[in-house]
């Protein structure tokens, strides 16, 4: 059972849980921008940089790239490939067989299995790598139209492709790139205004409980959209506000704080807006400011920096997964805007048809609880008792 009033501290992440977007047209402009950066500065010529319905299928998260092969995997819980395409063509078994094995097992993806945070550093992230955010999803369907490209002028050395690719995604994320100021010039556009129970939701659970938001992202981003989005006194929601947390180091790690200009600080309150910074030291100074161990819970909707990484942070902290593939696999009722943007027919349920997708592993054996949006909490009592799917549907 899960129930919020159990909590003294409940944090937020901010992209996709807090304020969502507009996924059909997030996805199409970072489309555009990353394979436009490939063609005019990496040399793609036969990269199309507008997408048809069958790109659009193709977009899943929790997916992993083979960078030397030119493939995209789906793993199951137990390392197992359900799944996979060469570029954009949908490999039938005996193909996955002959490249992978027998077993249909990939070394880098077992090492995840053992270790969820193998693909950050180490020999792993040099090979494989898999995108878990709605930020940056539309480069899995990239890398595999960078596949289609090469292999329609026969070239079969991918060395180059991931490279390419990253540098186009730093790219695409620098504080002055033409995506950010595009996103910041037309906010209706891209963003959805946050809902009027959640906005409530939260003036009630901060009455008696602390709230902190904790999001990955830069201050001159995330200040003009909460503003658009939760409205332009937001900040009263909440006790205390951390910008570039560098999740899931923050979970794990003892990064210091920063204040808002940038120099370190020793945390002197849970109180005010600050960057970086560790959960450890956060947890204490909550604790000390309630004379008691408080007992906290993070809401996010990424599978390693929100779901796995609080399960195994320096101080205890559970975890809501918000997972909007909930909606669009079926699991709650109810229609998604942007579904053929998150359900893939293509790949099949985020979560597992037959079997566990290594993703919807993660978030039932480490969060508390998994709701398809923050709705779902703010349509019912604080003292709600919750039980999680894969408890009721046993």
């Amino acid at each position: 059972m899960f129930k919020l009033t159990v909590y003294d501290a409940v944090g937020f992440d901010f992209d996709n849980t807090l304020m969502l977007y507009n996924l059909t047209n997030l996805y199409q402009f970072h489309y555009t921008y990353l394979t436009k950066f490939l063609v005019e500065k990496k040399g793609y010529a036969d990269l199309p940089t507008t997408m048809d319905s069958n790109d659009v299928d193709f977009f899943r998260r929790g997916l992993f790239l083979d960078f030397a092969g030119g493939n995209v995997l789906d793993i199951s819980a137990d390392g197992t490939i359900l799944s996979a395409s060469h570029g954009t063509k949908k490999l039938e078994k005996e193909e996955i067989s002959k490249i992978y094995g027998k077993n249909m097992r990939w070394s880098p993806t077992d090492l995840f299995i053992k270790d969820k945070l193998a693909l950050w550093e180490g020999p792993a992230a040099e090979q494989t790598r898999t995108f878990l955010d709605y930020s940056d999803t539309t480069a899995t369907l990239v890398f595999a139209k960078m596949i289609d490209s090469l292999d329609v002028n026969d070239e079969k050395d991918y060395s180059k492709v991931w490279p390419h690719l990253l540098e186009a995604i730093i790219d695409m994320y620098k504080d002055d790139s033409d995506l950010n100021k595009g996103l910041l010039s037309n906010m209706p556009h891209f963003v959805h205004k946050t809902e009027t129970n959640i906005i409530n939701f939260l003036n009630k659970l901060k009455e008696t409980t602390k709230l902190f938001l904790l999001t990955g992202s830069a201050s001159n981003l995330v200040k003009p959209l909460a503003s658009y989005s939760l409205g332009a006194d937001w900040e009263k929601f909440f006790d205390t506000i951390i910008y570039c947390a560098k999740k899931p180091g923050f979970f794990i790690r003892n990064n210091s704080f920063l204040n808002e200009s940038g120099n370190k600080i020793k945390l002197p309150t849970s109180k005010g807006s600050y960057q970086q910074g560790n959960w450890s030291e956060l947890y204490e100074i909550i604790g000390k400011e309630l004379d008691r161990l408080p007992k906290c819970v993070y809401l996010g909707d990424s599978t390693i920096q929100d779901v796995y990484a609080p399960s195994i942070a320096n101080k205890p902290i559970d975890s809501v997964s918000v997972i909007e593939e909930a909606l669009t696999d079926g699991i709650f009722p109810g229609e998604h805007p942007h579904g053929n943007y998150v359900k893939s027919e293509f790949w099949g349920p985020y979560f597992g048809k037959n079997n566990l997708t290594v993703m919807g592993d993660i978030i039932t054996k480490h969060s508390k609880l998994c709701i398809p949006s923050l709705c779902y909490l703010a349509d019912k009592p604080l003292n709600f008792e919750y039980v999680p799917f894969w408890i009721r549907s046993e």
